[in-house]
């Protein structure tokens, strides 16, 4: 019996000492795979990375802490900063809504901007964003451009830039008949068609354009302002296509200029100052936030100021 009983126990021993081994199936690791990592979908570039996107962004002049990046190999992402406020500004070949913001603004915006060039016609659509700062959308096809603040901003200076953003990257890429920034400069109009036109005193980013071999052409900034200042001699008129809403002629008596000029505009948006002299037909046109009072006051000091010149040519001869 006391062997039975011994027998016994031993027998238990076995069966709980089996019954606590742990068993690992056969060709199973003894270590846990790390988790794998997924790529990150935004990596740091540089200018020659987006160019080669076909999507050349530029920061405007001043801006700092400028910052480019590509997300999930389709959008091009420029970060800066400028003035006190930081920009986020995108552009695709491939998508559309690309601002990561498309969920927190109206369906209707809050303005638009109607842009019209030489050689493109552009609307830009500003948006308020629910979680604070503004947001702007336009395209060139096939790409697709966002411009977005993180803070809530003046809707003119924010118009401003995105209109200068749009220019400037139309002209970095545009291959037709307009000449690209810097390639030429008053004295060639001089040269070529007999026409002085300049940037007023104060102006910035300013560039110089020659369309069809006939325009002459100077884009600048004043004020925050984006214009575009146009010349062609007669019976060239280097008109803008816009249908403005409001229309008059104001009859100028000045020392240096005498003549009509006419005022074309819609509030709060754009405009134009229309004018000819000696043979040559001028157009100021203001691409954002059009000011009826100012507008005409500019256009008067480069009307004058082209007399001048046209005075001093004649003298020097």
């Amino acid at each position: 019996m006391k062997r039975f009983i011994s027998l016994l126990c031993v027998i238990c021993t076995l069966m709980l000492l089996c019954s606590c081994a742990v068993a690992q199936p056969h060709g199973t690791p003894d270590k846990t795979p790390e988790p794998t990592i997924a790529p990150n979908p935004m990596v740091e570039a540089d200018a020659a990375s987006l160019s080669a996107m076909g999507l050349p962004l530029s920061a405007p002049s001043g801006a700092t802490h400028v910052a480019r990046r590509i997300i999930e190999g389709n959008i091009a992402e420029l970060a800066f900063s400028l003035n006190g406020s930081n920009y986020v500004y995108r552009a695709s070949n491939e998508l559309y809504n690309i601002s990561g913001k498309e969920g927190e603004i109206k369906k209707k915006a809050t303005f638009s901007l109607n842009l019209d060039s030489v050689d493109y016609s552009l609307t830009i659509d500003v948006f308020a964003v629910r979680s604070g700062g503004m947001l702007a959308i336009w395209s060139f096809p096939p790409a697709s451009f966002t411009l977005y603040c993180t803070a809530d901003t003046d809707p003119d200076g924010f118009g401003s830039l995105a209109s200068y953003l749009a220019d400037t990257f139309h002209y970095n890429t545009h291959e037709g008949g307009t000449s690209a920034l810097g390639n030429v400069s008053p004295a060639d109009f001089i040269e070529l068609f007999g026409i002085y036109i300049d940037a007023p005193a104060g102006a910035s980013d300013i560039g110089y354009r020659i369309y069809d071999d006939s325009m002459a052409l100077v884009d600048f900034t004043y004020e925050e302002r984006i214009y575009e200042l146009r010349a062609q001699k007669y019976p060239g008129v280097p008109a803008v296509s816009v249908d403005f809403e409001q229309s008059e002629t104001i009859d100028v008596q000045s020392n240096w200029f005498i003549g009509d000029m006419t005022l074309k505009y819609t509030q709060d948006k754009d405009g134009a100052m229309i004018w000819g002299t000696e043979g040559v037909n001028y157009c100021l046109y203001v691409k954002n936030g059009v000011d009826p009072d100012k507008l005409p006051a500019l256009a008067l000091q480069l009307a004058i100021e082209i007399h001048r010149r046209e005075i001093a040519a004649n003298e020097d001869e």
